[in-house]
């Protein structure tokens, strides 16, 4: 039983370190460029983001890495149904994940500059919730 425990170990480490080898190798050759995905879009309610989101924040970390001088600004936008209170510490857990998130990779913390907002709307339509539920990156 322990030896099966030890062989996951192992294993695990090796996928990682060769994960971490192809993350170099592309950071090298496929990410030199910025990428091209600017507004993502959150689902409602939560402040983590899924796969999608994290592949395309890796693509904006490995950028910021071949770039060191360039700073990254986030715009994270909420729609303003229910509490504006709510809303905004929502905004701020968000932000807080992100910008975690992207220190913790590497990036310095005086490169990340955020913006938060939340918008009070007077009435609910389809086209709001889809517009405003965003985070909006900008490589400056």
């Amino acid at each position: 039983m322990n030896n099966k425990k030890l062989l996951i170990i192992i294993f695990s480490i090796l996928l990682l370190l060769n994960k971490n080898n192809n993350m170099k190798l592309n950071n090298d050759i496929i990410y030199n460029k910025l990428p091209f995905i600017k507004n993502i879009y959150f689902n409602y309610d939560i402040y983590f983001f899924n796969n999608k989101f994290n592949n395309i924040l890796n693509q904006y970390i490995i950028y910021m890495r071949n770039n060191p001088n360039k700073k990254i600004l986030l715009k994270i936008n909420t729609i303003g149904l229910g509490n504006i209170k709510y809303n905004l510490y929502l905004n701020k857990y968000r932000m807080n994940f992100i910008f975690n998130n992207l220190v913790v990779k590497g990036i310095n913390k005086n490169n990340i500059k955020y913006i938060i907002c939340v918008k009070k709307n007077k009435f609910y339509n389809d086209t709001n919730n889809l517009n405003n539920n965003k985070i909006i990156i900008t490589i400056i």
